[in-house]
């Protein structure tokens, strides 16, 4: 299969008990159908599709990664930039994150095949008992239809949202599903930041779930959404809301009296600005020194001022002190936001000059 380069239907790749990668489909560009990978006991990374960059639609969905249990990475996937249906990710138990999925800037948008007027969507990501982060979608700003966050027992944030603003529906009123934001039973999920810039769900029957996260205190990032009564048509009350038994201070009205998030820093982050990187300005090399009792992993990462990112880079501090470098040769120079985000979820943002 290394010569195939396009596929006018759609694969699946699935129930291979021995399967580690999928080498053999390296050349392989384009999809007019969806992409399945599920059920591979034994799959580890997706290494052979990298040169994948387009998907097509079956049934509504355009990628489908589930109960692969021993997938650790989807990075792979890093020059896919077109799903024009629904993504589902899910019960894939080793999956820290969703880093290669940088490329999207949008989920969903094509008509049904029965229904010109409707547009297909929706994002799911649920029962992945490793996942922490949902970074990789950092870049998206709309998705059709529909996202679902359920059951993720480690997901600590949702600062892969940072760039969304809309959630699309399309068609007449009556003809079209709702849009939909469901977030629940995510236990050790603690804010919910990254939706700040979400204000729009339209459609008339717009739907807001969040329930059962009970860990969740910060919910300051759904204020802007709930200030615009969701954004939806037909306002006041076209939307419904429902918010229950998260954590305390995580009620409809908790929120609406707390006001919009005012920064990204939790109050006891450990990551202070003042010592966790110099200089700044920065020229070829940033320095990174850090001294806390926190052991896991930093990750930093690099965005120009329309939140493309442009560097990352990932540390494990094993000890007390963490002293490293990250290389901005290739860097131009330019104002910069850099993002330093522990494995715990503590999260700090600041402005970073590179001058050459």
């Amino acid at each position: 299969m290394s010569t195939l380069t396009r596929v006018t239907g759609f694969v699946e790749i699935r129930s291979n008990a021995r399967i580690k990668n999928l080498v053999g489909l390296d050349n392989l560009s384009s999809l007019n159908g969806r992409l399945v990978v599920s059920e591979n006991d034994s799959l580890k990374t997706l290494e052979g599709v990298s040169g994948l960059t387009t998907l097509g639609v079956t049934s509504q969905e355009s990628l489908i990664i589930s109960s692969n249990p021993q997938l650790q990475s989807i990075k792979d996937l890093s020059a896919l930039s077109s799903v024009p249906g629904g993504v589902i990710i899910s019960s894939n138990a080793s999956l820290k994150s969703l880093d290669g999925l940088e490329a999207l800037t949008k989920l969903g948008g094509t008509p049904f095949e029965c229904c010109p007027q409707q547009l297909q969507g929706t994002l799911t990501i649920t029962g992945n008992a490793s996942l922490k982060n949902i970074d990789g979608l950092r870049n998206v700003t709309s998705i059709q239809h529909g996202i679902f966050i359920k059951d993720n027992p480690s997901l600590v944030n949702l600062d892969g949202f940072a760039s969304l603003k809309t959630i699309t529906v399309s068609g007449l009123p009556g003809t079209n599903p709702p849009a939909r934001l469901e977030i629940t039973n995510n236990i050790a999920l603690r804010q919910v930041n990254g939706l700040s810039s979400l204000t729009t769900m339209q459609g008339n029957l717009a739907s807001l779930v969040l329930t059962g996260n009970t860990a969740l205190t910060h919910c300051c990032g759904l204020y802007n959404l709930l200030n615009n009564n969701l954004g939806c048509d037909s306002q006041p009350g076209c939307g419904t809301v429902t918010i229950s038994n998260n954590g305390a201070g995580c009620t409809r009205e908790d929120i609406l009296a707390g006001g919009a998030c005012q920064s990204t820093t939790t109050d006891n982050a450990a990551v202070a600005s003042s010592d966790v990187v110099y200089p700044n300005p920065a020229n070829n090399t940033l320095n990174i020194s850090i001294t806390n009792d926190f052991t896991g992993t930093y990750q930093f990462a690099l965005y120009d001022l329309s939140m493309a990112v442009v560097k990352t880079e990932t540390f494990v501090k094993n000890g007390v002190d963490l002293n490293s470098q990250i290389d901005l040769q290739s860097v131009p120079k330019g104002m910069y936001i850099l993002r330093v985000r522990r494995s715990d979820g503590e999260t700090i943002e600041k402005r970073l000059a590179v001058v050459k």
